[in-house]
């Protein structure tokens, strides 16, 4: 598992620390695709200009992070809290989807694993998978 490089741990605890810390009164989350952007494939997204983030209806066939101890893979990437977490790093701390999935997230230079949304997403559920189950 190596989603990030040493040197970048100091930037990672503060993108994790800005989603931990979020407090925003102004942010939307909604379940309502406003923007028409829910096309196939797309779990959720997050407009940029305001933060908001938009749940698409099939966000809600993703399961609990604890699914990860009874037999959902961290490649799978169908864990509601994972995509939650991805794009609340854009909301935060302004990351950007450079790839999806696991195996393409770490193949990545260091500078774009850094900015890639999903690696928060593969590296949080799999220290779950590590540490919790």
């Amino acid at each position: 598992m190596k989603f990030f490089s040493f040197p970048q741990c100091s930037r990672v605890t503060s993108i994790l620390n800005a989603v931990a810390n979020e407090n925003s009164s102004s942010r939307t989350l909604s379940c309502v695709d406003t923007f028409n952007a829910c096309s196939s494939g797309v779990i959720a997204y997050t407009v940029i200009a305001t933060t908001n983030i938009y749940y698409c209806s099939i966000f809600f066939n993703e399961v609990a992070t604890s699914n990860l101890c009874s037999g959902t893979s961290v490649a799978s990437r169908n864990v509601r809290g994972g995509t939650t977490l991805h794009e609340l790093t854009h909301a935060t701390s302004g990351t950007d989807d450079v790839t999806y999935g696991c195996s393409a997230d770490q193949a990545l230079s260091d500078s774009n694993k850094i900015r890639n949304a999903d690696n928060f997403n593969c590296f949080t559920t799999q220290v779950y998978a590590n540490t919790r189950c």
